[in-house]
């Protein structure tokens, strides 16, 4: 990408192997072999492309560019992540969700630790419910949304990868999705409310298991042992609650 964003197109780098070779040299810090940028460069004296013309090397130079600076910015991004994950109390999240999504609840929620309750936490992620009725009219419960929608997002995905991996939250989420007629968001979301207050206990030092979130029993569902991943299933130090303790006046879960 830097190749085309500071030399052009294949005829330009043809017509100068050595600033070529040179640029290849430093972008990848000597780290590219010798062969490697020979057979580049013979590349570009054997393409069959149409030659461009002047605009059209010029706008292939800018769209090379900004795909460059995307793409440093993008490194920068991930190692800054990967910091966060690793120096913050996003470190304890990190193996239940990932580094993304723990760096992601640290940034923009805050420590769990700084939260009262679950119910401050799920309110913080706009995750909290709300009802929208008049005299005459009943209306839906939906999640107020009303927290930051990247870590909503990033949450939803991890939900989608937890009922991959785990047989308790797989059967919860059938069951709730048959419940309501079929509609897998609805489940999705119930499922990711589940999963916030699971990270807010393991935020204050507690562990993750899925059978503390859920009850096993209706389930039918044993608990068992689950490979490592993104979401591996650990204890967790809570008391068991029955469903509806998520919406429980803080301080008593």
């Amino acid at each position: 990408m830097a190749l085309l964003a500071r030399i052009g197109g294949p005829a330009d780098v043809a017509a100068n192997p050595e600033l070529a070779t040179k640029l290849l040299r430093g972008i990848s810090h000597r780290l590219l072999p010798d062969d490697k940028i020979a057979a580049i460069i013979a590349s570009a004296n054997s393409s069959v492309g149409v030659p461009l013309v002047g605009l059209e090397r010029d706008a292939l130079m800018a769209i090379a560019a900004d795909a460059y600076r995307a793409h440093r910015a993008f490194a920068t991004a991930r190692t800054k992540v990967a910091q966060l994950a690793d120096t913050t109390p996003a470190a304890t999240l990190a193996p239940v969700v990932g580094p993304t999504t723990a760096a992601a609840i640290f940034a923009e929620v805050g420590d769990a630790r700084s939260f009262p309750c679950a119910r401050a936490f799920l309110k913080a992620m706009g995750l909290n419910l709300k009802e929208k009725s008049s005299g005459t009219v009943q209306g839906q419960i939906k999640i107020t949304k009303r927290g930051p929608s990247r870590v909503r997002q990033l949450l939803w995905l991890a939900v989608f990868r937890w009922i991959q991996t785990d047989p308790i939250a797989n059967a919860w989420y059938q069951s709730k999705k048959q419940r309501d007629g079929g509609r897998a968001s609805r489940a999705a979301v119930a499922l990711m409310r589940k999963l916030a207050k699971g990270l807010y206990h393991v935020g204050r030092g507690g562990t993750f298991d899925s059978s503390k979130l859920f009850d096993t029993r209706r389930l039918q569902v044993a608990s068992a042992g689950f490979p490592k991943g993104d979401l591996p299933l650990h204890r967790l130090s809570a008391t068991r609650k029955s469903d509806g303790c998520l919406e429980a006046p803080c301080g008593t879960f």
